[in-house]
């Protein structure tokens, strides 16, 4: 009897054959809860003809991944992050179609070893992570993951890069890394790196330098990154308007608000004079001079973008009973006086000291005057008696419904 041969085709499993297919993917995303943990999965559209492969090289080699099914069409395997590990790792998915046609897909991650003992850069496609020494209390290990842009719940954010997940297999110091993403068409004044805040659901702006096609933001904690360029101004109306009052409603989608500015005609009004919301400003028109006026408010992001809305308003204020004039010296360090001018005689006045942020930093005076010019000495200290720190200082005359605000500047 005559031998039979059998000639057996079997196509090599590096990636060097079959057909590229978008209705295959591999998705990497840190274990949750095992942090030296990748879970790997490889998903299919359509329904295969066979369990399919997925493989990956560190470099060296190709070596299986070991895969079971999580969910129809979805297989899922575990690579584990070993210490001393650097480079890139290439992940490779196969299988066959209905068809017998076999397709594939790939994707890479890069990652490296940081210790303590010295910096070191990770490099990615268009990307690089900086950790100084500080970052880490031990030997970790870094992974830089390619992702898919998710921004539909901000339009004012175009992107301009891929998204990168840095992810770290211990607790990493906060501001001890900076990220950078090589940008093909860069807006400075525009264009800033963002960070996704899972618990909000949206991008949250971080900043970052441009310089050359490439931006650089420091990281306060890992996470996704990515860069998009916000050039659409906050939208700002008056959503009502009372004898008493005025409430302006605002939306910012893009990069985030940055400051909230209200002037009465070519006078700025003081942040102690109107309330800023989370989304609206209200305006107490008894804090606003009798008469009519002209009321503008402005809204800027973080990216510089502005919207202004102009209003025709009345004011309610009586007459003034005191005049608040600029403080003397200004800047000042470390004293500076505060004239103050009384129409009547034993007005009850209250005189304070606040910080940008609003806070008291001092009671000046807080009683009776009698009319006429009036000076005030304040000394840079607190009521507590200690120096404050260099910055703007709000100072705030009122008598009764009558406020009068105004800035300073110590500067040590």
């Amino acid at each position: 009897q005559a031998p039979i041969s059998v000639l057996l085709n079997v196509p090599p499993a590096d990636g060097s054959f079959g057909l590229d297919s978008d209705d295959l993917s591999i998705v990497v995303i840190p274990n949750a809860v095992q942090t030296d943990y990748l879970d790997v999965y490889l998903i299919s559209l359509n329904d295969v003809g066979r369990k399919p492969r997925l493989r990956q090289n560190n470099g060296d080699k190709w070596s299986e991944l070991q895969i079971l099914q999580a969910a129809e069409n979805i297989w899922h395997g575990i690579h584990i992050l070993q210490p001393g590990t650097n480079g890139s790792i290439d992940f490779l998915g196969l299988t066959s179609t209905v068809n017998q046609q076999i397709i594939k897909t790939n994707t890479a991650i890069s990652l490296g070893t940081v210790s303590p003992a010295s910096a070191k850069r990770i490099v990615a496609s268009g990307f690089s992570a900086f950790f100084d020494t500080h970052a880490f209390a031990k030997v970790e290990v870094v992974t830089i993951i390619p992702e898919s842009i998710v921004s539909e719940s901000q339009p004012e954010l175009m992107p301009l890069s891929q998204v990168m997940r840095v992810h770290a297999t211990g607790p990493y110091n906060e501001g001890s890394a900076t990220v950078q993403f090589k940008v093909a068409e860069v807006h400075p004044e525009k264009t800033a790196v963002y960070r996704w805040t899972s618990e909000h659901g949206i991008w949250s702006f971080v900043g970052g330098n441009v310089n050359d096609g490439w931006i650089m933001a420091s990281v306060e904690e890992l996470g996704r990154y990515a860069v998009f360029h916000d050039g659409t101004a906050p939208n700002i109306w008056l959503e009502s308007s009372t004898y008493e009052e005025l409430v302006y409603r605002f939306t910012e989608r893009g990069s985030g608000i940055e400051s909230a500015r209200v002037w009465l005609g070519e006078s700025e009004l003081i942040p102690l004079i109107f309330s800023l919301g989370m989304d609206h400003i209200q305006i107490a028109l008894n804090q606003i001079p009798q008469g009519d006026h002209e009321l503008h408010v402005e809204i800027t992001d973080r990216n510089g973008n502005r919207a202004v809305t102009v209003s025709k308003i009345t004011g309610l204020g009586i007459p003034a009973v005191m005049q608040l004039d600029q403080n003397f010296p200004n800047p000042f360090n470390p004293e500076t006086v505060i004239p103050l001018d009384i129409a009547s005689d034993r007005i009850p006045l209250q005189l304070r000291i606040f910080n940008s942020n609003g806070q008291l930093v001092r009671t000046l005076f807080e009683g009776p005057l009698s009319a006429g010019q009036h000076r005030f000495l304040w000394d840079g200290l607190d009521d507590l008696g200690r120096e404050v720190a260099s910055g703007v200082y709000l100072y705030r005359a009122q008598i009764g419904s009558q406020t009068r605000v105004r800035k300073m500047n110590l500067v040590r």
